[in-house]
């Protein structure tokens, strides 16, 4: 059973991936990226060596690298997330590995259509 399992989630990653890459989304080495069922995507977004967890929006132009972006955040078009480490670690929190993680966004600042 736990065989399945995996075996499935390994077909429902790719399945999300491939739509993401199909609606014009460019993911560098897409098996090294995450993505949830319900994230949006604006136009020209690159995510690289990233998990985009649930109910996420990321804005047009987007730039995101070695991140894990926590649910319910608004990435904003045009942001560049895992390029420049001191700009990231003021915003963000930062892994000794430097892996940034944006973290949960607080109940105020949801996106209205993923409130719950």
């Amino acid at each position: 059973a736990k065989t399945q399992l995996a075996e499935a989630k390994a077909v429902m990653e790719q399945r999300l991936r491939e739509t993401a890459m199909e609606a014009g989304v460019t993911l560098v080495a897409p098996q090294t990226v995450y993505l949830s069922a319900d994230t949006r995507f604006g136009k020209d977004v690159v995510i690289e060596d990233s998990i985009v967890c649930d109910s996420c929006t990321i804005g047009d132009g987007a730039r995101i690298r070695r991140a894990i972006i926590d649910r319910h955040n608004t990435i904003p078009p045009g942001a560049r997330i895992g390029y420049d480490h001191s700009q990231d670690a003021a915003r963000y929190v930062m892994s000794e590995s430097g892996i940034v993680v944006v973290p949960l966004a607080p109940l105020g600042q949801r996106h209205p259509r993923f409130t719950s």
